[in-house]
């Protein structure tokens, strides 16, 4: 080999030993980071208050999984900013959404993933129609108390709209 191309060589190597053995430093150190990195609390690990706000959830709690938990967490963390109303409104949610099936989880999922990516003038419109709907529904439920003595339907009112907090 030509006496000016070891140097270049040897550099080379070096340059790619050091590249090497910086990424497995990088990695080790990363992995040590998340060994060492709490993940979600199991339900016994929760603070009373937050176990007092994620009631509805403690059944499922244990199967959710680590970033659903991080996300509830969060919510309840949120939970005493809440005015009364919008804390009803939370926890009349949570018991709607842990009553729900697994695959009933999944489709609200996607439809709110869906209902996500609408322009914003579609989302009002979307909104609009739901609370017109509910409206209706409000009407209807009204009209058989007045005219059964009160006894009215026994039917579960309907879901909220979807919204982004």
């Amino acid at each position: 080999m030509a006496q000016g191309l070891r140097p270049i060589v040897r550099n080379a190597v070096l340059t790619a030993v050091l590249t090497g053995v910086l990424t497995v430093l990088v990695a080790l150190t990363g992995a040590a980071r998340a060994a060492d990195a709490p993940g979600p609390p199991a339900w016994r690990q929760l603070s009373a208050e937050h176990q007092r706000v994620l009631e509805p959830l403690q059944e499922s709690w244990d199967s959710l999984s680590s970033a659903r938990k991080r996300k509830w967490i969060e919510v309840a963390k949120r939970y005493p900013k809440l005015n009364p109303q919008e804390q009803g409104r939370l926890r009349v949610r949570m018991k709607d959404w842990a009553a729900l099936s697994l695959e009933q989880r999944r489709e609200a999922r996607d439809a709110y993933r869906q209902f996500d990516t609408l322009p914003p003038d579609q989302k009002q419109l979307v909104q609009q129609k739901w609370a017109d709907f509910r409206q209706l529904q409000e009407d209807k439920r009204r009209e058989p108390a007045a005219t059964d003595g009160g006894a009215g339907p026994t039917e579960k009112p309907a879901a909220e709209a979807p919204t982004k907090n």
